[in-house]
């Protein structure tokens, strides 16, 4: 392909959350995607999830908050109009909060639309094993206490993510033919693999190569329950801080349980899989089954992706709820050792917030720099 002809290629990843985001984006940062002979240009070394809350303080802020929005998306879309790549990928799983009305007129605003071949870019998950998933993740970044049955009470009455269709229909009804819908499931994915289906869908098959790396690192695998009830409670011993900050804390834990993972075949003594219960599972079908019929029939061509899923859910749950407290998992030496380590992290961090901050985030780069270019995926200790 001549990158001299045509128009270049705008991509907008919106998520959802919990649908291989993380993993999209390593790829991107570490350049592992390559089209006609070059990465797609992507300014973060993670990823754009900045950029929804700036959309939305430019469409709906004060004069102050519009004013300093708008120095920063000029800045943002200035990079992406003067970069010489072929193509170029904007990744936030946070736009799926975002009305698409406004991502649109933003982009009118900041960039020349004429010149950019634009697509829009989303994955969902079947509804029952996305509350499974950011149940576990809203315990990892410490944005919730509880056990699944009370995040499902507390969660689920906003509109942010359910129903699938109306919000959908949405995307469609602004982005047209541009806005594409793929399911999150492992086996419809192409390659079997998230990133490999992401690039397909956004670039095509031609002039496209992804690097074996892809298969080195792993982004964002789940945490066993045990361990999420040991970082909720750590969570909780420190206290009421800033957000940013305990999402930082929870992937600290999580990056350093995937070194000792990866580094010394170290693993869990126990890594119980977090599962929905029966009766929830059947509360849950019960409620999205009409939203799923819909999604299904307007998206999948009818398939009953989501609609199986939802009847699936209920045959893969457990009997009973699981437990979050930390004496249902452990004994109480450990207990005790988790009350000291909980302390000392509390007393620790009283100070200098942002720089922790800072520091995780740096470490987590460093991390995933070397587990996706050590040759076998597995190595030295990386900060552990």
């Amino acid at each position: 392909m001549d990158k001299n002809m045509g128009k270049r290629k705008l991509v907008i990843h919106i998520g959802d959350p919990k649908t291989g985001s993380t993993s999209i984006q390593d790829a991107l940062a570490l350049d592992l995607i390559k089209y006609c002979d070059e990465p797609p240009f992507y300014n973060s070394r993670l990823a754009h999830n900045f950029l929804p809350k700036v959309v939305k303080s430019f469409i709906h802020g004060s004069e102050d908050e519009k004013s300093t929005s708008e120095k920063r998306l000029k800045t943002f879309f200035q990079e992406i109009r003067t970069s010489a790549n072929p193509a170029c990928v904007i990744s936030a799983e946070l736009f799926s909060e975002v009305s698409p009305g406004d991502l649109k007129l933003v982009l009118e605003q900041f960039l020349p639309l004429e010149e950019f071949e634009i697509k829009v870019i989303c994955y969902i998950r079947p509804h029952a094993d996305w509350i499974v998933a950011t149940f576990g993740e809203s315990l990892k970044i410490g944005n919730f206490q509880g056990n699944i049955e009370q995040f499902c009470e507390s969660r689920l009455t906003s509109e942010r993510i359910f129903p699938y269709a109306k919000r959908l229909k949405s995307w469609k009804g602004t982005f047209g033919s541009d806005f594409v819908l793929r399911p999150f499931q492992r086996s419809k994915l192409i390659g079997n693999s998230v990133v490999t289906d992401f690039a397909v869908t956004a670039f095509g098959s031609d002039d496209l190569s992804i690097s074996d790396k892809v298969e080195n690192g792993k982004s964002n695998t789940s945490l066993g329950l045990e361990d999420l009830v040991r970082l909720s409670y750590i969570h909780r011993e420190l206290g009421k801080r800033t957000w940013i900050f305990h999402h930082h804390v929870g992937w600290e834990f999580h990056r350093v349980v995937d070194v000792l993972t990866a580094s010394n075949g170290i693993s869990p003594s126990k890594k119980t899989k977090v599962m929905m219960h029966e009766s929830l599972a059947q509360k849950v079908r019960d409620r999205f089954y009409e939203d799923a019929l819909e999604t299904d029939s307007l998206f999948f061509k009818g398939e009953e992706f989501l609609v199986k899923s939802l009847n699936e859910s209920i045959e893969k749950s457990c009997a009973e709820m699981q437990l979050v407290s930390l004496d249902a998992h452990f004994c109480d030496s450990e207990i005790r050792s988790l009350q000291i380590l909980a302390n000392v992290l509390s007393s620790s961090f009283q100070k200098k917030s942002k720089t922790w901050v800072n520091h995780f985030e740096d470490a987590r780069v460093e991390t995933r720099d070397f587990l996706f270019n050590s040759e076998s995926g597995v190595g030295g200790r990386a900060g552990v």
